[in-house]
């Protein structure tokens, strides 16, 4: 019964994780400053992998949380929220990292004296916020494991 229960959390996660794909590439696109960089688009199938990799990394969290609570044997209630949250919000954190880190690489970018014709472009698929959105959510997985561990073995 328990196996249905996560089943039915991952794919309702992965539903979630596609619809609200677009309004979160939107958002990070929007925090991106574009200061005198034009963004260009060069594989248009590029964007069906990522709206299919940004859902699969929203239903992973079923999963994460499942091994986390394997492994450190924790209940859902107050320890449970303590891992999903460490999860959610190490996910959150290396996005917006990434963020970030665009946007100083941009910054770099504009500030280097070209031409004046010249015109810089930037490939909005090298932006991978999904990737590094899972990549967070796995951070947050081994730092709930390795909390509640050492915590157990202390206790």
């Amino acid at each position: 019964m328990r196996v249905v229960k996560y089943i039915i959390a991952i794919l309702a996660f992965i539903i979630v994780g596609f619809f609200i794909q677009k309004s979160f590439m939107e958002f990070s696109y929007a925090m991106v400053k574009t200061d005198n960089v034009i963004f260009e688009n060069r594989l248009v199938s590029k964007q069906f992998y990522s709206n299919l990799l940004f859902s699969l990394a929203i239903g992973a969290v079923p999963i994460l949380y499942l091994i986390i609570r394997k492994i450190t044997k924790i209940h859902f209630f107050y320890k449970g929220v303590i891992a999903v949250g460490l999860l959610i919000g190490t996910g959150i954190i290396s996005w917006l990292l990434r963020v970030f880190y665009i946007n100083r690489e941009l910054k770099f970018l504009s500030s280097v004296d070209f031409l004046a014709e010249t015109k810089l472009t930037y490939p909005i698929n090298e932006f991978y916020f999904e990737y590094f959105l899972f990549l967070g959510f796995v951070v947050g997985t081994l730092v709930s494991i390795l909390i509640f561990r050492i915590k157990k073995k202390t206790t």
